[in-house]
């Protein structure tokens, strides 16, 4: 038996949900989030809640490991390795470990690193 666009949509919504978005999108949560768009009784296909759905399949959630995993690297590959190959040329390209490491060290005291922006959750608040 085929299934509808609609419950193929819903069954990667709870596969993503289980294995990617580590939970944070229950089924009743997000039944509750299609309560917000029109469905069609008479034609599925141009359904909101289908468009919703399909929307929501395709949306990239990034998890505490991920989000800290790309700060690491957004701070190793923008801020440590240039101002290291910086303290190098500035220093006669010197491999002197203990003093590129002070020096960074003194670099890294002078440096604020600030958050902008608000977390967001599509569900509303986060389990």
């Amino acid at each position: 038996m085929k299934q509808s666009a609609f419950e193929e949509l819903i069954r990667k919504v709870k596969t993503l949900n289980d294995t990617v978005w580590e939970n944070k999108a229950p089924w009743p949560r997000v039944e509750s989030w299609l309560a917000n768009f029109a469905p069609d009784a008479t034609d599925e296909e141009h359904s909101e809640q289908l468009h919703a759905l399909h929307l929501l399949g395709r949306f990239i959630y990034f998890g505490d490991a991920e989000m800290r995993e790309l700060l690491r690297s957004l701070f190793r590959d923008v801020f440590k390795y240039p101002l290291v190959a910086a303290l190098r040329r500035a220093n006669s390209d010197t491999r002197n470990f203990e003093l590129l490491s002070s020096l960074f060290k003194q670099e890294l005291a002078q440096t604020r690193f600030l958050g902008i922006g608000n977390p967001s959750c599509p569900f509303g608040k986060a389990a």
